[in-house]
């Protein structure tokens, strides 16, 4: 029997849809992706993001702001936020200098 394994699109529109990658390329294991732990180091920090922006923009006056630019400001606040020295009360503080 010849087998032959999709291409890297088609793995990746798989892996995208939920199915394990080593299901799919070996047979073994389960067939679908284990879900993403909500705890996963880039949620925590992400939720960091989000909570910071939330309290700067509220103490700043700004409850409302474009999504477009909410969504800048989370993926700046989450870049800084991977930075060792980095923490949710400095970066608040950075903040506060620019809102």
């Amino acid at each position: 029997m010849n087998l032959s394994l999709p291409g890297a699109d088609a793995i990746e529109r798989f892996v995208r849809a939920g199915v394990d990658a080593n299901w799919l390329l070996t047979g073994e294991g389960p067939m679908t992706a284990p879900a993403v732990e909500p705890t996963a180091p880039c949620a925590k920090r992400l939720q960091a993001a989000l909570e910071t922006v939330e309290t700067s923009l509220s103490r700043a006056g700004h409850p409302t702001v474009s999504a477009e630019k909410k969504a800048a400001l989370v993926l700046r606040v989450y870049d800084l936020l991977q930075e060792p020295a980095a923490s949710k009360e400095k970066v608040l503080k950075l903040l506060e200098l620019v809102l």
